[in-house]
C-alpha cells in the first residue's frame, strides 16, 4: 500500500508513529524498535527516533549483517593496540589529557594533564581525536573562550540524562546461569540483551516511564536477547 507522508512530515514524527505508517504487524514494530534502541536511536524522539526505527530498525539484520568479533570486545583491544605498534605507533597510557591545543579554529596537538605519566607535556599533531563526549572535550578541553558564545550555549544544553550507555565488568570462576535459561536455554549463549514486549504500546509506556521527567521503575521487566 502506497504511504501518504511526506519527507518533511515522516521527520516531525517518531519512531512509533513513523512505524505505525509503515507495518501492521506488532512483530515487525516491536523488533524494529529494540534493534534502534541499542542503536541509541530513542523511539520516543523525533526525527531521530523515526529514522532509528525505520532505517536501523528494520535495516540491520536483514540486509546489514551485525557480527561479533571472533573473541569478544576484549580481544578487539588487545588487537587493535598490537596493529598499532606493529605499524610504528606510539601508544602512551595513564596520560589524560588537559587541553587541546588550538589555533585558528584548528586543533594542532594536546597538553596532557598533572595526574599524566608525563605531567604538563605538550604534544603536537596534525590531528587531534577525541573519543570522550561532546562536553568535556569542547567545553573542557578546548574551552568556551575558543568556541564562540552560540556553539557554548549549544554544549551547556546537552543532557546525558536520558539515554546513558555504560558498561559493568565482572571476574567470575566461570559462566553465569540464568534462571531463565530453564526457559530458553538460547540465553546462555546471548550476546547482548535488550528490551522487548508484544506491543509497541508497551515499549512506549516503558520509555517514558525511564525518561529524565519521571523516573519511575516498570512495574514488569520487558527484555529480549541475541
Amino acid at each position: 500500500a502506497k504511504v501518504n507522508c511526506s519527507g518533511e512530515k515522516f521527520m516531525r514524527l517518531n519512531g512509533y508513529e513513523a512505524l505505525d505508517l509503515l507495518f501492521e504487524s506488532e512483530y515487525v514494530k516491536t523488533t524494529a524498535h529494540a534493534v534502534a534502541w541499542i542503536g541509541a536511536f530513542n523511539p520516543l524522539q523525533k526525527q531521530i527516533g523515526a529514522m532509528g526505527s525505520a532505517l536501523i530498525g528494520t535495516l540491520l539484520g536483514p540486509f546489514i549483517p551485525s557480527v561479533v568479533v571472533k573473541g569478544g570486545s576484549h580481544e578487539l583491544t588487545h588487537v587493535l593496540v598490537q596493529a598499532c605498534l606493529d605499524n610504528g605507533v606510539t601508544v602512551m597510557p595513564n596520560c589524560p589529557v588537559k587541553t587541546i591545543i588550538t589555533d585558528n579554529g584548528k586543533a594542532g596537538g594536546v597538553i596532557l594533564s598533572d595526574r599524566a605519566i608525563y605531567p604538563g607535556e605538550t604534544i603536537t599533531a596534525k590531528k587531534v581525536v577525541s573519543n570522550v563526549t561532546a562536553i568535556p572535550t569542547f567545553l573542557e578541553m578546548i574551552g568556551e573562550d575558543k568556541l564562540g558564545p552560540d556553539m557554548a550555549g549549544r554544549l551547556k544544553k546537552f543532557s546525558y540524562d536520558e539515554q546513558n550507555i555504560f558498561t559493568v565488568h565482572f571476574a567470575l570462576s566461570g559462566l553465569p546461569r540464568f534462571k531463565s535459561a530453564d526457559y530458553d536455554e538460547g540465553i546462555q549463549r546471548a550476546f547482548i540483551g535488550y528490551m522487548g514486549g508484544d506491543t509497541s504500546a508497551e515499549l512506549m509506556r516503558f520509555g517514558r516511564n525511564i525518561a529524565p521527567d519521571r523516573r519511575r521503575i516498570h512495574d514488569d521487566i520487558i527484555c529480549n536477547y541475541f
